[in-house]
């Protein structure tokens, strides 16, 4: 505690959210309806946190009631989602999360990002995506350079047959050797369903696949992958069937 102009205060913000932390974690359920107005609020994201540490360490039964409280909240969709996200981040502050918790934790928190009647504002959603990324997300495949649990990985496959490809002499936006508009007929091929573009979408954790006519190769990466249709390229083209 430090003095300023006859008033005390904590030195830091973190001393104050370990104390309160501490002291919830003591009132065990008593404590949530201290902790339930403040599900939205960033300014007690740690106490929530911290508040599940000291509980585990309590009284691990304790802990697993706290997780459950945090995922079954009611009243409206935005603190139904805070619970969520707040209970996955709790469990991710665990060394060793148990495996099981975890996954049942990824698929609730799935359950309701998905659920369209759940409203709430865009940047809750993020924070719940990202934890959700965190904890696992069941809709993509660890063994599978995480694409999506799907029969294409996430790609969807285009028949061989003619394409219109280019620009009309018309085409301001258009570069010249992107004129004229042409036919091409291509063979079958798959292409990534993960961009709303013809080129790339950022997704996977540490992996490069590209699919280019019905050949795919796989190439190691530090940094998360990047899918491409190598026949789109980087350059905006129009394709249609023929």
């Amino acid at each position: 505690m430090e003095e300023r102009a006859e008033l005390f205060q904590f030195v830091h913000l973190t001393f104050q959210e370990f104390l309160t932390a501490r002291w919830l974690a003591k009132q065990r359920q008593a404590a949530w309806p201290h902790l339930q107005p403040h599900l939205t609020d960033a300014w007690w994201r740690e106490v929530f946190l911290l508040t599940y540490g000291f509980a585990q360490m309590d009284h691990p039964p304790f802990a697993r009631e706290y997780l459950e409280w945090l995922s079954t909240q009611t009243g409206n969709s935005a603190h139904l989602l805070a619970g969520l996200e707040l209970a996955g981040a709790a469990l991710l502050e665990l060394e060793r999360p148990d495996p099981e918790v975890r996954r049942h934790q990824a698929e609730r928190l799935l359950r309701v990002l998905r659920n369209p009647t759940v409203r709430a504002p865009g940047s809750q959603r993020v924070r719940a995506g990202d934890t959700l990324a965190r904890l696992g997300d069941p809709r993509f495949r660890a063994d599978a350079w995480y694409l999506p649990d799907e029969p294409l990985l996430g790609f969807v496959e285009i028949p061989a047959g003619a394409f219109w490809m280019g620009s009309t002499q018309r085409g301001r936006l258009a570069d010249d050797d992107e004129k004229p508009r042409h036919r091409v007929t291509l063979p079958r091929y798959l292409h990534s369903a993960l961009s709303s573009h013809c080129d790339a979408c950022s997704f996977g954790p540490s992996w490069k696949q590209a699919v280019m006519h019905g050949k795919t190769k796989i190439v190691r990466r530090e940094r998360p992958s990047i899918l491409s249709s190598m026949l789109a390229g980087s350059t905006p083209w129009h394709i249609a069937s023929g």
